[in-house]
């Protein structure tokens, strides 16, 4: 690379941290560099910050995916100071904050908790275990960390360890730096949620970025990690009520196709049509005279623990348990249970041992009317939602996609679409079957145009107004990107319109997501200002009315 990165310009007192201790991941490394080259180019005063190997445990090694290899920590730091180097970027190490004491004090405090209280654990006013749970779900692939597993507790230890390391280190560096912006990865991940939540216990505003839904895209997180459903629901409440536009009706409609394909995701493909052998009707002997629901289960590790994805049950399983037991025996209804491709990943993800046992034993003793397709299966997703009359979702993203094809869908956890008018979500678990029992009189359903009206503008503002387009890298395989420009001038200001939206976030108070301008972005909504809407309704209505024995739906019939 080459071009000048001198600050300049009135926007020169904004002080910029960016803490990176997983910049080796070449791609989530290149989003951030691309970033901070471009926010010195507005005058930023930027520091840069890489962890130079003080953990016993981190995100770049899972003990599920990616055991710790020998010498691990000095060949990551050498990969992390060889990129910096390679994008003319300065840094510093973290280390500088550590002290011996740091590490003798962090080392007592883990070997000395109790085994009862690893889950828990706090130092000081500091939760630890809190901050560091997420990444050891991931760690293990567990959703949920029993301690009397030896595994567990080995785990919990060393990430303890680390985390009050990190929590030691960090404090420090941003005592030293006093930064009015932290830029951060996720903020999800170990030391990572720790600068994040010792951020804005200090009033310092903090911005995550995370790669995007669509392809060559990010995500902005403001003063919250990735998991949170927060800015999901902000978006929502500003844009429910405007109707969509005849382009971006086609956008949503092209993009939920190429979803099915296995395109367009921005990530690894889990099941698409593209995988099917043969037709789930055949392949799992449903039968022609019952109705069908479908069960969608998730891969619940990553986002377990974090309080935006809690429910009203103990965990999903139990979820399973009770729908399958409502479902059995029924003349009427017949249910497919889909279990997330990713619990059974590949070598990059690995696999969810525990659910994928308890889900195996669960298959042995279900009735005749349920059927399951496990994880390994090829049967498509994207074929059963389609055939479906409704939906059961748990942490599920493909309950929005169901949604738009006008479906019932009941959420049963944190997910995309609790809590908004797409889905009916389960507020209670005693009134679980209560529910379920209304769902079997299609006389209750929903006008399927209702339903997928809704969720149009939602997967609209989800997947295009949330997501901010990012050319400049693109990605290649899902940890590794390549740079698209070939100079730093082109991360001038004014040069990428995606660029400036980005730096104006981290430099501007934005909020990370694009919000209406004014009440005239809001004057399209509801009274009889939904002419495109209505003319490209009208013309799908009956492919609609043909998935899942939808209610017939008059070609004409306008749906409010």
């Amino acid at each position: 690379m080459s071009g000048e990165t001198a600050t300049h310009g009135e926007k020169s007192a904004c002080k910029v941290l960016c803490y990176s201790p997983y910049s080796a991941r070449v791609l989530h490394g290149l989003y951030e560099t691309t970033i901070i080259t471009a926010l010195r180019l507005r005058g930023a005063d930027v520091h840069y910050v890489m962890c130079d190997g003080q953990f016993t445990d981190c995100d770049m090694f899972w003990a599920s995916v990616k055991p710790r290899i020998a010498d691990a920590c000095n060949k990551c730091q050498a990969a992390a100071a060889d990129f910096a180097t390679n994008m003319d970027n300065p840094f510093d190490w973290l280390g500088a904050h550590f002290t011996d004491n740091h590490k003798t004090t962090a080392l007592a405090w883990a070997k000395g908790l109790k085994t009862e209280d690893l889950a828990t654990a706090s130092y000081g006013d500091w939760p630890v275990a809190q901050w560091i749970s997420s990444s050891v779900h991931s760690h293990l692939r567990m959703g949920a960390l029993d301690v009397e597993n030896s595994n567990v507790r080995a785990a919990l230890r060393s990430y303890l360890y680390s985390g009050l390391l990190a929590c030691m280190a960090l404090d420090s560096l941003l005592t030293a730096e006093q930064p009015d912006v932290l830029l951060l990865f996720n903020g999800r991940m170990s030391s990572l949620r720790v600068a994040l939540m010792l951020a804005r216990r200090r009033g310092i505003r903090v911005v995550c970025h995370e790669r995007g839904l669509i392809d060559n895209s990010l995500l902005l997180f403001v003063n919250h990690s990735c998991l949170s459903l927060r800015p999901l629901r902000q978006l929502w409440a500003a844009w429910r009520d405007v109707a969509l536009e005849s382009d971006q009706l086609e956008r949503v409609s092209t993009y939920l196709q190429e979803r099915a394909d296995g395109r367009n995701m921005n990530w690894m493909t889990f099941s698409s049509r593209a995988d099917r052998r043969n037709a789930p009707a055949t392949e799992l002997k449903l039968s022609p005279h019952r109705r069908l629901w479908v069960l969608l289960n998730s891969s619940d590790d990553e986002v377990a623990g974090h309080a935006d994805y809690g429910g009203p049950f103990g965990d999903q399983l139990e979820w399973t348990r009770r729908t399958v037991e409502f479902v059995a025996g029924r003349d009427d209804i017949q249910m497919v249970i889909r279990a997330h491709p990713n619990i059974a990943g590949d070598k990059a993800s690995g696999s969810n041992l525990f659910m994928l046992t308890e889900l195996m034993r669960l298959k042995a003793s279900l009735p005749s009317n349920v059927h399951m397709v496990l994880p390994q299966q090829s049967t498509s997703t994207y074929d059963l939602v389609d055939m479906a009359e409704v939906g059961l979702v748990y942490h599920s993203t493909v309950g929005v996609e169901m949604a738009c094809r006008g479906k019932e869908v009941v959420v049963a956890a944190g997910n995309w679409i609790s809590g908004c008018e797409l889905a009916q979500t389960v507020a209670n678990d005693q009134e679980y079957e209560v529910l379920l029992t209304a769902l079997t009189d299609k006389s209750t359903h929903r006008h399927p145009l209702t339903i997928a009206r809704m969720a149009y503008r939602f997967a609209y503002a989800l997947f295009f107004r949330w997501n901010i387009p990012f050319p400049l890298v693109k990605m290649i395989h899902r940890d590794v990107g390549l740079p698209q420009y070939r100079d730093f001038d082109e991360l001038a200001e004014g040069k990428d319109p995606s660029l400036d939206r980005v730096c104006d976030v981290v430099l501007s108070d934005g909020p990370g997501l694009e919000l209406p301008a004014s009440s005239d972005d809001t004057s399209k909504s509801g009274e009889g200002n939904n002419e495109a809407e209505d003319r490209f309704w009208s013309r799908v209505a009956d492919d609609l009315a043909k998935m899942g024995n939808s209610p017939e739906v008059a070609p004409h019939q306008r749906i409010d």
